[in-house]
């Protein structure tokens, strides 16, 4: 019996994904995201090894700054690579500022050199939330 290759594996409690009516005058944003208001993952909804688009979305309300970090649960030296506007290749910070009344966000790119469980990191003023998602091994499946 062969491993199903897109099977999480039950120890890896992955965020849940919310819709959003995410605006911005610039371009259409993705309407879900993953986290807990004011800051959300979006982008993809399935994660794979090497580099893919990624999307941090920042309700209107919320004016200040972000920071996003992240890595492999159980390997603290292994984190995903951002790499857009705002990044070292391990962290992003979005500076504050206001949109309103639409939304900031941070499009860039996430890479990821092992497959497993990680842990984003959504720092925001007084709060930090945290993102859980699976980065499966191998390229994408076409399509």
């Amino acid at each position: 019996m062969v491993a199903d290759p897109f099977q999480v594996p039950t120890t890896c409690h992955i965020t849940m994904g919310v819709l959003l009516a995410a605006k911005s005058n610039e371009d259409r944003l993705p309407s879900y995201g993953y986290g807990v208001a004011p800051v959300y993952l979006s982008g993809q909804n399935s994660w794979y090894m090497g580099d893919q688009g990624a999307d941090f979305l920042i309700e209107p309300s919320y004016t200040g700054a972000v920071l996003v970090t992240g890595q492999l649960i159980g390997h603290a030296k292994t984190m995903p690579v951002f790499s857009g506007s705002n990044s070292s290749s391990s962290t992003i910070v979005i500076p504050s500022g206001s949109a309103q009344p639409y939304w900031r966000f941070w499009d860039g790119e996430m890479s990821f050199t092992q497959s497993g469980c990680y842990v984003l990191t959504l720092g925001s003023d007084g709060a930090t939330d945290e993102v859980t998602i699976y980065v499966h091994s191998g390229a994408p499946p076409p399509g």
